[in-house]
């Protein structure tokens, strides 16, 4: 794993470049290729991109992944792709997702941060506040 520092908040842990960016239409929170699929999504300790220790993602059903277009779709099916502990992996189509995740926190948690596993992610894609009886929190994807 690479080391941490506030040019590098996720510690390099995944070593590529960023495929995630803000949407530029505005419509939807970010953007990425379907192209420069799949991506890799890590839970944080901090804005400083620490490994998570005070919490995981709820890794038996706490993750899910629905069209953003369509409110009575299921969540899709066989995605995330893989998930751990502290992340999870997605491979998905062009269009528009929820990306829904619920974390298990410890008691000294206060706040759950995910970031793209990359080089260098600049902002988190969410901040969960883990201090409620079931912590989620989600953030929308839009895939060209």
């Amino acid at each position: 794993m690479g080391s941490v520092s506030a040019a590098n908040p996720a510690g390099g842990a995944a070593g590529g470049p960023c495929k995630i960016s803000a949407d530029p239409s505005g419509q939807y929170d970010f953007q990425m290729r379907e192209a420069d699929m799949p991506v890799t999504i890590k839970l944080c300790e901090n804005h400083q991109g620490d490994p998570a220790t005070t919490s995981k993602f709820n890794t038996r059903g706490g993750i899910q992944i629905y069209s953003a277009l369509d409110s009575t779709a299921p969540a899709i099916s066989g995605q995330p792709s893989s998930a751990a502990a502290t992340s999870f992996s997605m491979s998905l189509k062009v269009g528009v997702y929820n990306v829904v995740m619920g974390v298990d926190p410890l008691p000294e948690s206060v706040y759950a941060y995910v970031y793209e596993g990359c080089s260098s992610p600049s902002n988190p894609l969410a901040i969960i506040p883990t201090t409620l009886q079931q912590p989620s929190g989600y953030f929308t994807l839009r895939v060209v």
